[in-house]
This record gives C-alpha cells, structure tokens and sequence, in this order.
C-alpha cells in the first residue's frame, strides 16, 4: 500500500505552481481520487470518470463524466 506523505512545503507565489490535472477512472480510480483530495491536495484539478453514475454523485470531484449517460441534477 503507497503512504502518501504530508510533509511538504507550499512554494511563496501562485507562480510557482505547476498545474496539476487528476483524472481517475472506475470504481478503484474514484475511491483513489477522494482519497487524495480529502487529504488536503490543494490546487489540482480533479475529473471523475465513471459508468456508475451513482458512485459519481458521491465523488468529490469538481468535474463528474459519466460515458453515454446524462447526470442527475
């Protein structure tokens, strides 16, 4: 199992970030992706992709797909 550490420093200014885009996709991928989020990666962009539409209404991403499928409101 991969520990992600939490012992990192923002840098000064906004220009020193580097866009970063998460994009997971299926089951695995969403637990993984809300695992990063709720702990407190800050900046990134996440995309939730998945078939399931009711684990995508679950997902704390900012943006939810799912293929061939409309969303509910």
């Amino acid at each position: 199992m991969i520990q992600l550490s939490k012992s990192y420093s923002l840098p000064d200014s906004v220009e020193d970030f580097i866009p970063i885009k998460i994009v997971s996709v299926g089951g695995a991928g969403l637990n993984a992706l809300d695992r990063i989020v709720l702990d407190c990666l800050e900046r990134a962009e996440v995309v939730a992709i998945n078939t399931d539409v009711q684990s995508l209404a679950s997902s704390v991403a900012a943006l939810v797909e799912a293929p061939g499928r409309a969303l509910p409101p």
